[in-house]
């Protein structure tokens, strides 16, 4: 993925948006958080939602356990 000298536009996800956005979004949920409901919150801050509304995380949450 890194390359001395240059600069890859391979990172992952977590690495482009600002760690602390992901951990409030994991730490907003009641209850533990799983891989199918971290997925979807990665999803939704790669297309630019914010994770500060706390009914919108709960939705995602809901739609990612079904």
């Amino acid at each position: 993925m890194l390359k001395e000298g240059s600069v890859s536009v391979e990172y992952p996800l977590i690495f482009v948006k600002p760690m602390w956005e992901l951990i409030l979004c994991i730490i907003s949920y009641s209850g533990p958080v799983t891989f199918s409901v971290q997925s979807t919150i990665l999803a939704e801050l790669s297309n630019g939602h914010s994770c500060n509304n706390l009914d919108t995380i709960r939705t995602i949450k809901r739609v990612a356990e079904l």
